[in-house]
């Protein structure tokens, strides 16, 4: 996981008015790597690269699908099958597995939704698990609980391509080795950041 900062020049550019030139602030900066501690859920950012590589190895290979909500990072480890959420204010992060309950294959690409209206803790990251069996979509509360929306027992398909409408009531998912895109809607006509009741958690 990578944290490019752009120098005094790059941001020049970015505070340009044509959006054409606003690329050039990717051309000049810092480049820093993530390291977890692996023992008191701390992390700092390194310049050097093979020890950035080397920690990756070790503590979060494969990594992916970042994003980013207010102070917050999250991306997956695909073949370690773990969620990581950096709290970029205190350098602290929290992970989670999923491969417990029906969560038993590789997590693809996530999205975090926040409540238009929300408070702290108010809020879905939604994320494809790819694998051998169970692919699917799942999603996971602010307060740690797991829940599926879609999941297929086809094997070793790869589940791709999450997508929102506008309005947050539409959801879309594709199974590209299938060529199957799936449009999913809330029965209760509620957008997907919206409350989530009557259904079985994992944790």
């Amino acid at each position: 996981v990578r944290r490019f900062t752009p120098d005094k020049i790059a941001m020049k550019k970015r505070n340009r008015e044509k959006d054409l030139r606003k690329w050039g602030a990717l051309n000049s900066g810092t480049m820093d790597y993530l390291v977890l501690s692996g023992t008191n859920n701390t992390f700092w950012w390194t310049s050097d690269v093979v020890e950035g590589r080397n920690n990756a190895a070790i503590h979060f290979p494969h990594p992916g699908s970042v994003d980013v909500r207010g102070d917050h990072l999250y991306f997956i480890s695909s073949s370690k099958k773990m969620l990581f959420v950096l709290n970029l204010t205190t350098n602290t992060y929290e992970s989670s597995r999923t491969d417990a309950g029906v969560f038993d294959s590789q997590p693809g690409q996530i999205m975090q939704l926040l409540g238009r209206n929300s408070t702290n803790g108010n809020h879905m990251l939604y994320f494809c698990e790819d694998g051998v069996a169970d692919v699917g979509l799942h999603g996971r509360k602010g307060n740690g609980d797991f829940f599926t929306i879609l999941d297929h027992d086809w094997e070793e398909l790869e589940a791709d391509g999450l997508a929102l409408s506008p309005n947050r009531k539409h959801m879309y998912v594709a199974f590209s080795d299938a060529g199957i895109l799936y449009e999913i809607t809330r029965d209760d006509g509620l957008p997907f950041e919206g409350s989530v009741l009557d259904i079985k958690y994992y944790r």
